[in-house]
């Protein structure tokens, strides 16, 4: 969420204090929302239910899409259901983001006739034609940053052509011995050129919801054989020596960059 409000403000484009406030401040405001929120008993909201309230506003939701969101819970997750405390009180905070949130839609609607006709289904209320819209047009352009990163890493010989991961704002690659710090002012430059964007990407590490286990059960396996036969065939091949499954680098969009007027 945050690049997309980055993305928004390198572009010189209508955004105010809430969006600046919002990346540059996300820990301080989550912490505010959550203990507004917290339920009475058990199952407290975490850093992320946050981030979810504020990615539902800039795709078109709000405050009451967060509270039904919580109510169902989510058992493929193993999330309960949560009623949060305070549920009649949307915090100022949220109210001024979220009108920001549909100034900055109507801008991009407004310069942007084609693609509205372009995503628009024939099934589809005008509200839901708007979302995709801002959806598209934010992601085209971080694909496009997303993209520049793995030139340059193949470029480089870092990673191999298609041998890495693709996440939403970044790349995960296999394990391998290079200059970080290099490689992250470089391709922050390079963004820099060929965007004009002030987007700045880091290598971040992973949290506690690696699966080790599997990893450790997947290098077990054994190669196997292709074997010829006259027919065409699909082979699916786990190499437990060079998999680019094994928990590597994340190399995406950074969290922490902060905004200011001279960028």
């Amino acid at each position: 969420m945050k690049t997309y409000l980055t993305i928004f403000y390198c572009l010189l484009i209508v955004i105010s204090n809430s969006q600046v406030n919002y990346v540059n401040n996300f820990d301080a405001i989550a912490e505010e929302f959550i203990n507004f929120y917290n339920p009475l008993e058990g199952n407290e909201l975490v850093k992320d239910d946050i981030k979810h309230l504020f990615v539902l506003m800039i795709y078109g939701g709000g405050f009451e899409t967060w509270k039904a969101s919580l109510i169902k819970g989510n058992e493929g997750k193993n999330v309960p259901p949560r009623f949060i405390n305070n549920s009649n009180i949307f915090l100022d905070f949220g109210v001024c983001f979220k009108a920001e949130c549909e100034t900055i839609a109507g801008r991009i609607i407004r310069c942007n006739p084609s693609l509205v006709k372009k995503m628009k289904k024939n099934d589809d209320t005008l509200h839901d034609t708007y979302n995709r819209v801002v959806s598209y047009w934010y992601c085209s352009i971080e694909n496009h940053i997303v993209y520049l990163c793995y030139q340059y890493l193949v470029m480089h010989r870092i990673i191999q052509p298609k041998r890495c991961g693709v996440e939403y704002d970044g790349l995960n690659i296999p394990p391998c011995v290079f200059d970080k710090d290099v490689t992250v002012r470089e391709i922050n430059n390079l963004i820099k050129t060929n965007t004009g964007l002030n987007v700045i990407m880091k290598f971040k590490d992973y949290g506690n919801n690696v699966l080790h286990e599997i990893i450790d059960e997947r290098r077990k396996l054994i190669v196997a054989e292709v074997v010829a036969t006259d027919s065409p065939q699909i082979a699916i091949v786990i190499n437990p020596e060079e998999a680019c499954l094994d928990v590597g680098f994340y190399f995406g969009r950074a969290s922490t960059h902060s905004l200011d007027e001279a960028q």
